[in-house]
C-alpha cells in the first residue's frame, strides 16, 4: 500500500469512528472517548490490518501537554484488578502492525495541532508532534475487562 493510500485509509477510519460515535447511546461523541472510538471501528481496521490490537496506556508530549502521566500506569492496572469508583487517566489507540498505529482521538484529546489537516495521529505524525505512547494493557482480554469496567461506570453516571 502506498503512503497516500495508507493516509486515505486512516482518514476513512477517522470518519468512520466519528460517525459511529455520534450515534452511540453510551458515549455520544468522539471527543474524549478514545477506547469506545477504537472499539467502534476495530473490526473494520482488522479487515485491513489482521494483527491490529487495541492498546490502553499513557501518552505525553514533549511540550508538556498531557492528559495522563507516565506515572499513572499503576492506576490502569488497579482498575482492571479491583472495583474502582473512578476511572483512571488513560488513553487508547489501535496498534496496526507493531510499527504503526492509529489514534482517532489523540489530536483533540491532547490539544495537539493537526499535521497536514489530519484529525488523527499515527506513528509518524506523533513523532513529528513529539507525542509519546506507552502501552500498559495490550492483551485483548485485559483491554476488554478495562472497557467493561469503564462502561459500567459510564452507565452509572448517565
Amino acid at each position: 500500500m502506498s503512503p497516500d493510500e495508507l493516509a486515505m485509509l486512516k482518514h476513512d477510519f477517522y470518519v468512520m469512528a466519528m460517525e459511529k460515535m455520534c450515534s452511540d447511546m453510551d458515549w455520544a461523541g468522539l471527543g474524549g472517548n478514545c477506547l469506545p472510538a477504537c472499539r467502534a471501528i476495530f473490526e473494520d481496521v482488522k479487515e485491513r490490518f489482521p494483527q491490529a490490537r487495541i492498546m490502553v496506556g499513557l501518552v505525553e508530549t514533549n511540550s508538556g501537554t498531557s492528559r495522563c502521566s507516565m506515572s499513572d500506569k499503576r492506576a490502569i492496572l488497579e482498575f482492571i484488578q479491583t472495583e474502582q469508583p473512578l476511572k483512571p487517566d488513560f488513553h487508547a489507540w489501535i496498534d496496526l502492525d507493531g510499527r504503526d498505529f492509529f489514534d482517532p482521538v489523540g489530536p483533540s484529546w491532547l490539544s495537539v495541532t493537526a499535521v497536514n489537516n489530519c484529525n488523527y495521529l499515527d506513528a509518524s505524525l506523533a513523532e513529528e508532534r513529539g507525542v509519546k505512547y506507552q502501552s500498559v494493557l495490550d492483551a485483548p482480554e485485559d483491554v476488554e475487562e478495562f472497557y467493561r469496567r469503564l462502561l459500567s461506570l459510564q452507565r452509572k453516571t448517565n
